[in-house]
């Protein structure tokens, strides 16, 4: 495979990623209180609904790391584990925003981890 094959594959993996991101609806500040408590304790069905509610989220935190070493479905991909890992820590920390505005810190120290490991 030559590399313009190889940048046409990433480029449609990419695109596939972005035509996700508008299959979703968004969800209501009562869903998104309804489901955090269920997606912190382990309900997989209320993390994913969460999470595909938020493509629109993770690709807008991701894109702001672009050209720092780690192509751009890694950090759509660690974006979404950092949203993953600030719904657990909702249970724990009580928050009086809005959740995707706590939850944004935890997105960006993941990706600037990955980066960083990434480097080394």
């Amino acid at each position: 495979m030559n590399n313009n094959e190889q940048l046409e594959g990433k480029r449609d993996s990419v695109s596939e990623y972005l035509d996700k991101v508008g299959e979703y609806a968004l969800l209501s500040a009562e869903e998104e209180q309804e489901l955090l408590p269920q997606a912190a304790n382990g309900d997989e069905e209320a993390l994913n609904k969460i999470l595909n509610a938020n493509l629109r989220f993770i690709v807008s935190i991701a894109n702001q790391y672009q050209n720092r070493g780690l192509s751009l479905l890694q950090l759509f991909e660690i974006s979404k584990q950092g949203l993953a890992n600030a719904v657990i820590k909702s249970a724990s920390k009580p928050h009086e925003q809005k959740f995707i505005q706590f939850a944004a810190p935890f997105m960006r120290k993941a990706i600037e981890e990955a980066i960083t490991a990434n480097k080394e």
